[in-house]
């Protein structure tokens, strides 16, 4: 009877802790899983129109719809703080009061304008992007960190909602971006060769956020050996191996699982994802925990991920139950032993 009664609590316990470990795998797998900073792109922002925008000697013509498209897609789907999307909106309608050219100066002393609910975050430090030395990973990592980015919000919103929207426009803002203004000009022509498939590949925003992740990883392995590889942060296809085995079929290393790779994408680039860590805000501007929230007010959707809120609910609320199961039934069997052994010591000593 004795040896039936400590087996049973030896199972208790046994499963109480695997509970305990199952729960723990969880909760800390959704923690500590690799994010992607909004520091990272305001930074990859600033640099895009307070550096490279702006040193062009003309903005005119083509190069000046191309901004147009440009800042009109950043507009729509950045996933940002209220006063950045509140830029972006004034910075969008004086582009379009523009018919025929803009003097770069003139845009310059535009993008400094700052108020406390409306500016454009003049900052370069990187974080996820930061790379072994100053020259290495940095804007670029930024850029395509921002753009992928942009591809996922904009296919969260088509998910949720029958608006028409162009499903090659996040691409078409890329491209223009790209192709008139981004400093490296070898690679704004190796991309070019690479948009030429645009039309005729991308019929949907899964399509879009499909094709720039291919991109990405083309070039990546056009520059993989480059002198502006870092080093400590080699050009890989990504994701890795170890980041998403379901994205790759068995015992292979080249052949992508499509639908696992999408899975991916849409959750390493989806506003749960991105951590808000380094963000500056101005004395009086609003609380950093309200940004996540508007921004997903102004797409209308819930947040995305491999755990939902109620997935960590859940998690939370199993962790709390088996963690007073374990010690209830410790208090149980320690009380019971001591009972047990207060009872033989008073007739032993009768």
């Amino acid at each position: 009877m004795k040896m039936n009664v400590f087996n049973l609590a030896l199972k208790v316990s046994n499963t109480v802790m695997e509970y305990l470990m199952i729960c723990f795998a969880l909760c800390i797998f959704s923690v500590s899983k690799e994010y992607i900073y909004m520091q990272d792109m305001e930074c990859a922002l600033y640099h895009s129109l307070a550096l490279e925008v702006v040193r062009v000697q003309t903005i005119a013509g083509e190069n000046l719809d191309a901004l147009k498209v440009y800042v009109g897609v950043l507009r729509k789907y950045f996933p940002g703080r209220p006063s950045l999307l509140n830029f972006l909106q004034r910075l969008h309608d004086y582009l379009q009061s523009a018919e025929e050219e803009i003097d770069p100066e003139a845009l310059s002393s535009f993008l400094k304008k700052q108020s406390v609910d409306s500016y454009l975050p003049s900052t370069e430090k990187w974080i996820g992007c930061a790379g072994s030395k100053p020259q290495y990973r940095s804007y670029p990592c930024g850029l395509w960190t921002m753009f992928h980015t942009l591809t996922v919000t904009a296919d969260t919103v088509n998910q949720y909602e029958v608006s028409g929207n162009d499903p090659r426009e996040v691409l078409h803002g890329v491209q223009s971006f790209v192709k008139y203004f981004f400093g490296c000009r070898e690679c704004s022509k190796e991309f070019q060769k690479m948009a030429a498939t645009i039309d005729s590949t991308v019929n949907s925003s899964a399509d879009a956020v499909y094709w720039l992740w291919l991109a990405h990883n083309m070039a990546n392995a056009r520059l993989k050996g480059d002198i502006t590889e870092d080093p400590e942060n080699p050009k890989v296809q990504f994701p890795t191996w170890n980041m998403c085995p379901q994205c790759y079929f068995e015992n292979s290393s080249g052949n992508w699982n499509k639908s696992e790779v999408m899975k991916f994408l849409r959750s390493h680039y989806g506003m749960s994802n991105i951590k808000l860590d380094g963000v500056v805000f101005m004395t009086g501007e609003k609380n950093i925990q309200t940004i996540q929230l508007l921004a997903l007010n102004k797409i209308g959707i819930q947040k995305s991920g491999y755990f939902s809120q109620a997935d960590m609910n859940f998690c939370a609320f199993v962790y709390v139950l088996v963690a007073v199961l374990l010690i209830l039934c410790y208090y149980f069997f320690i009380t019971r032993r001591r009972q047990k052994y207060s009872f033989k010591n008073k007739y032993s000593s009768v």
